[in-house]
């Protein structure tokens, strides 16, 4: 009866793994599963279990630092030119592994549906899973690239042509109640002039020039 290997790692048979592999090397897994086995704490490991465990996860040179904007446009490109072929476009990548590399790509593309749908679809969103929507010609130019923007570049230049509409009309407005204040600033002073006028005291004529009467 065949084993059965169990697909998740316990801590401590990660560091069994890690010594299995600095006495015997990073080839020899058929060799390094017998081993785990004769092990009592550890489980059944399959040799490429055993494989993909330490070149995915447990190698000293892989980096788990966030991907990079430089990384990632590199990673369409050289999907681009070689498609699904993460082993090799894995060596453009220092300590990315293939799977790294394989589980970035689709979740650029997930994440690029999700965008895509919330700020660039005006209403005609892509249905479907990401994995085979890129495989369309019409979906991978818009799936396939470095991180879709959050706003649509239409949107944003609408909400820059309202803004600066708004910013016209206070001007405008601005202008008009300037005028309007001048014209009743012009009004109120022709009115205090003639109110000035009428409030004058009336001289008689006959006291600017007294006659001489003769005694």
């Amino acid at each position: 009866m065949a084993k059965r290997a169990v697909k998740y790692w316990e801590p401590n048979e990660d560091e069994i793994l890690k010594k299995l592999v600095e006495t015997y090397g990073s080839k020899r897994w058929n060799y390094i599963s017998e081993m785990i086995t004769s092990f009592e704490s550890a489980t059944y490991k399959s040799p490429k279990q055993c494989r993909d465990r330490w070149v995915n996860h447990l190698d000293p040179k892989l980096i788990q630092t966030p991907w990079t904007e430089k990384e990632e446009a590199t990673l369409i490109k050289k999907h681009k030119s070689l498609g699904c072929k993460w082993s090799i476009i894995s060596h453009f990548f220092k300590g990315r592994s293939a799977n790294s590399v394989k589980n970035h790509f689709y979740s650029l593309i997930r994440k690029n549906l999700r965008r895509y749908n919330k700020y660039h679809a005006l209403g005609k969103k892509i249905n479907g899973k990401a994995s085979a929507l890129f495989k369309t010609p019409e979906y991978y130019k818009i799936l396939v690239k470095p991180s879709v923007p959050k706003v649509h570049k239409s949107f944003e230049e609408q909400q820059n042509k309202h803004a600066k509409a708004d910013k016209d009309d206070e001007k405008t407005q601005g202008e008009e109640d300037s005028d309007q204040m001048s014209f009743t600033d012009k009004v109120l002073l022709e009115s205090m002039e003639m109110i000035n006028q009428i409030q004058k005291p009336i001289i008689p004529y006959y006291w600017l020039f007294p006659m001489v009467y003769p005694y």
